[in-house]
């Protein structure tokens, strides 16, 4: 909390959610469930081997349809990304921020917020090895990506030790 003079709150909109397209607004159960349907799995199955390219560029496919099944003018609704649109957004935002901090400091913590599912399709993207949680990824989880020498490294997936902590000390009291 002494440092909180010192932090400076930046916002990107390179590092926002998803863009769903027509289903903004909508339940994310009836999206969900199209995706599934238009998988050809149960919405269970679907859910627990959950892909984020798969997922992005199903929902992508189906809001296309329903723009053109519904007769929707395309500068009306802002059509939803697929999984390449929004990965290139995600990295490019992240690269600029590391190089800033570079130029700035040379080297420093840098905290990055965003949702959940456009920080498990960034890990997804930088990380060849990585494996989304299959509940996916906790909110307010902690993901501690490293970078050094033009690298980015995956030190922690989905921790949430600081707040089981928290709770921990609060049950003392």
């Amino acid at each position: 909390m002494k440092q909180q003079k010192k932090l400076q709150v930046q916002k990107d909109s390179g590092l926002r959610e998803f863009n769903f397209g027509t289903y903004e607004g909508d339940l994310n159960e009836t999206m969900w469930q199209d995706v599934a349907d238009e998988q050809g799995v149960s919405l269970e199955e679907f859910q627990a081997n959950m892909d984020p390219e798969v997922f992005a560029d199903s929902v992508a496919k189906l809001d296309k349809q329903q723009i053109e099944e519904e007769g929707i003018e395309d500068d009306i609704n802002w059509p939803a990304e697929d999984y390449k649109t929004i990965t290139d957004r995600l990295t490019e935002s992240l690269d600029q921020i590391v190089r800033k901090e570079e130029q700035k400091t040379g080297s420093g913590n840098i905290l990055i917020t965003s949702h959940g599912l456009s920080i498990t399709a960034l890990l997804d993207t930088l990380f060849d090895d990585f494996k989304a949680p299959e509940d996916g990824l906790e909110n307010a989880s902690v993901n501690i990506i490293r970078y050094k020498d033009g690298n980015y490294s995956l030190e922690s997936v989905n921790d949430m030790s600081y707040a089981e902590k928290g709770e921990q000390e609060e049950q003392s009291k």
